[in-house]
């Protein structure tokens, strides 16, 4: 068995190089990459449309781009009470908290979107602003400066 998973680890079968070749070739790919950037901003925009609509002090982190979001809530709130109660609202979701090398940081949700229609992301979002409202903690707040320097920024 272990010859065999060496074997099969080497290289991509030739006849799955040539297809892929050929798709590139005809224009497949850049075709399917057109499409789904369009898809995806629009699915951003929902998210973050939704946002502003439903926890209007939150903020969006990072650039445009990507599949996922990095939404900073406000100073005060405990992101891991946040994703328990989003969880058991049915919502799936991160957090940065296991990739800080702080201890403690500014309370940051990582939302994806590729996978979720527009309609479901409105309906994810007002069911997340419910989890939310309970979550408030008497922590210490935390600098906006520690969340992704010159780019977070408030919605709305």
């Amino acid at each position: 068995m272990t010859r065999e998973k060496r074997l099969a680890d080497l290289s991509t079968a030739h006849t799955i190089q040539y297809a892929f070749a050929d798709f590139i070739a005809k224009g497949y790919l850049d075709r399917h990459l057109r499409r789904m950037r369009k898809l995806y901003e629009k699915r951003r925009s929902a998210l973050v449309g939704a946002l502003q609509e439903f926890i209007p002090e939150a903020s969006v982190g990072g650039v445009s781009a990507g599949l996922h979001a990095a939404v900073r809530l406000p100073d005060g709130h405990d992101e891991r009470e946040v994703a328990a109660k989003a969880v058991e609202r049915g919502i799936a979701l991160g957090t940065l908290n296991r990739f800080r090398m702080r201890k403690h940081g500014p309370a940051t949700l990582l939302l994806g979107y590729s996978q979720t229609p527009e309609s479901t992301i409105v309906t994810g979002i007002r069911e997340l602003a419910a989890a939310i409202a309970p979550s408030r903690t008497r922590t210490a707040a935390v600098p906006a400066s520690e969340f992704e320097p010159g780019q977070a920024g408030r919605l709305g």
